[in-house]
């Protein structure tokens, strides 16, 4: 029975027990926000959409069919006169009518407008797909970025765990000293003071790395909630050739690539519209049965069958001068396209030289900080046993200290500024998202 009890009290432990955070690594968010993403997810969509809209039906260049059928009864009272003849009167004559039949309509030639709208059409849709791949470079960045502030928290949140222990060490240590008499009361108040100081920066800091994990979830789609773990640390990449990187960004960049297809479907709209000014040729061709009934007049029954064909040409004469103000919009519309890739073209230069010079300079005062940081571990392990050795005061001990904290708080930034430089560089090549 007692052995039925404890393994029942086991089972209930292991129940109630919090479940461990999952390790979450940033290929694995990476792969979850663009397969959960709304906003990505939109412009996934929308490139759809434009893709399946690229059609020779849709641009107008392929005939059209109906078919048509009707059927229609009537009643009426009648009253006919013939020449030589008595009048003839009928009152609820009946008369039924049947149609039916299939006609095609094909436009042959309009001036080549259909043409120019497939080419918009596919200008279209292949300005929709840039858009995506935008947004996803753009989301990747986001990711990634949201990411590497978790781990900025986490690796800041450590740093203040290690100033709370030399803390407690340092007030035990003050503690010890002053029950012999070696230190003042206001020294041992002032060791108690600072450990409750780093114990409020240390909360301060979980709320910060707890609001950065908030912000991923978000841009994952997820339960803002959700509890993880990230890694220990995002390396950087290998220094990259930015030549190679300048030359793909200006080649491929869905940014650059957007502006170049605005110019195409401002072309594609002006070779169009130009359609309208030429006259329009179409076919016609048909099969038409009909049926017509009545119970008065000349014709008691009255049915037909057959082809009919024919050929069609209009030209508009005058719409307004609508069609004459579409053409000069459509030319505007050419030159802010030509003027828009220009724009966009000098913007990519300027956006890849200051982030060139962001990612060199982030890699400068990483090196630096990294240096800095080991000569401030060095002077606070120095200072900690020196305090124990009772050479030093213990206020001498918290300056090392700060140093020690202000250190790693700038190497972590540091890393996180050359991370962030980094991916602008990749994004504005297009290099992010796989």
């Amino acid at each position: 029975m007692k052995a039925r009890i404890a393994s029942l009290a086991s089972v209930l432990a292991l129940a109630v027990m919090p479940r461990a955070a999952e390790l979450l690594t940033l290929e694995h968010a990476l792969s979850l926000a663009l397969d959960s993403n709304r906003t990505y997810r939109i412009s996934v969509l929308e490139a759809r959409s434009a893709a399946e809209a690229v059609s020779w039906g849709e641009a107008g260049a392929l005939p059209k069919v109906d078919a048509t059928a009707s059927y229609t009864k009537s009643i009426n009272d009648t009253r006919q006169v013939r020449v030589g003849a008595a009048p003839e009167e009928k009152n609820g004559a009946e008369g039924t009518s049947k149609l039916a039949g299939v006609t095609g309509n094909w436009t042959v030639f309009e001036g080549l407008s259909s043409l120019a709208a497939h080419k918009r059409l596919a200008a279209t849709a292949s300005l929709y797909e840039q858009r995506r791949e935008g947004s996803r470079q753009a989301l990747a960045a986001q990711i990634i970025l949201a990411y590497g502030d978790v781990v900025r928290q986490r690796t800041l949140l450590a740093a203040l765990d290690t100033a709370v222990s030399l803390s407690r060490e340092r007030v035990k240590l003050t503690q010890g000293k002053y029950g012999f008499g070696g230190v003042s009361k206001l020294e041992l108040l002032q060791a108690q003071l600072d450990l409750n100081a780093d114990l409020s920066a240390r909360l301060r800091q979980a709320v910060s790395l707890d609001e950065g994990k908030r912000a991923l979830n978000r841009l994952l789609s997820r339960d803002e909630g959700a509890d993880f773990l990230s890694e220990d640390s995002i390396p950087l990449a290998p220094a990259p050739d930015m030549a190679a990187i300048k030359r793909q960004a200006m080649e491929s960049s869905p940014a650059l690539r957007q502006a170049g297809l605005g110019r195409a479907l401002a072309s594609a709209a002006y070779r169009e519209y130009l359609g309208k000014l030429f006259p329009a040729v179409g076919l016609s061709l048909g099969y038409n049965y009909s049926l017509a009934e009545s119970q008065a007049g000349f014709l008691r029954e009255n049915e037909a069958a057959g082809l009919s064909y024919g050929v069609n040409v209009k030209m508009n004469l005058f719409d307004g001068f609508s069609v004459r103000d579409d053409w000069r919009r459509s030319r505007r519309a050419m030159a802010q396209a030509d003027l828009g890739y220009e724009d966009s073209k000098a913007g990519m230069e300027g956006a890849l030289a200051d982030a060139e010079q962001a990612y060199h300079a982030s890699l400068e005062m990483l090196n630096l900080e990294t240096a800095n940081v080991a000569l401030a571990r060095e002077n606070m392990g120095i200072a900690m046993e020196r305090l124990r050795l009772g050479s030093i005061a213990s206020l001498e001990l918290r300056a090392a200290q700060e140093k020690f904290v202000a250190s790693e708080t700038r190497l972590v930034s540091a890393h996180y500024e050359s991370k962030r430089a980094e991916t602008e560089l990749f994004r504005l090549a297009g290099r992010l998202a796989p």
